[in-house]
């Protein structure tokens, strides 16, 4: 993305600031705040500009070696999946192509003996063209911080391993659940979703996971 693009987007995202701000009313000059071009401006500034286009520039990098590299077969998807998690039989699985769009991917579910307690894995494969475009959106949501928080529950971007991942947690008086999604090797989307699970017994597990499998593209 070119920097005159970064700038396009900005300045659009500041004039839906200000049609939404009721800029119209005329204030003395000495007794108006500072304008919300001007706090965009500070915060944004030259500095953080020039790190969202490094960003971007690291995405078109990754992205484009994904275009490139063919998706890994069923058999190694389906070897990324344990037979148990967490202690939890797993009751099914599923591999191979996400869609018709060609998007390989691998999911399974597990829970115990009462049903109170579920885990999901999902595996998605960012290699091929459509792919790559779906990994991006991800490799870019977790280059920023950010963070959410309702009466319920939350999000936000933590670290994790040696990278990033986002986590989100809903808690009721009976219930909660989680879910953790981060990146491997730069190619493959990893989601863990937990039903009666909080959101650091969920990390505990996923740092437990065991990807190797995923490095043998076979």
């Amino acid at each position: 993305m070119k920097r005159t693009s970064i700038l396009i987007i900005l300045g659009l995202t500041m004039g839906s600031l200000l049609s939404c701000s009721g800029g119209s009313k005329e204030t003395k000059a000495e007794d108006s705040e500072p304008s919300i071009i001007d706090k965009v401006s500070e915060t944004a500034g030259v500095k953080n500009l020039s790190s969202l286009e490094d960003k971007v520039k690291d995405m078109e990098k990754v992205i484009k070696e994904l275009k490139s590299q063919t998706p890994v077969s069923n058999e190694v998807l389906k070897a990324v999946l344990p037979e148990s998690l967490a202690g939890m039989k797993r009751k099914e699985f599923a591999v191979g192509d996400a869609s018709v769009l060609k998007i390989k991917s691998a999911k399974a579910k597990y829970e115990d003996v009462d049903e109170r307690k579920k885990l999901k894995l999902e595996i998605l494969d960012g290699a091929g063209e459509t792919a790559s475009a779906m990994f991006s959106m991800v490799f870019m949501a977790l280059k920023m911080d950010r963070e959410k928080e309702t009466d319920t529950g939350f999000e936000k971007v933590v670290d994790f391993k040696d990278g990033r991942a986002v986590i989100k947690q809903k808690k009721d008086d009976n219930n909660v659940e989680s879910e953790i999604e981060w990146l491997f090797k730069d190619r493959f989307i990893i989601k863990l979703e937990g039903d009666g699970f909080t959101y650091e017994e969920l990390m505990g597990i996923a740092n437990n996971l065991n990807l190797s499998n995923l490095g043998n593209n076979r």
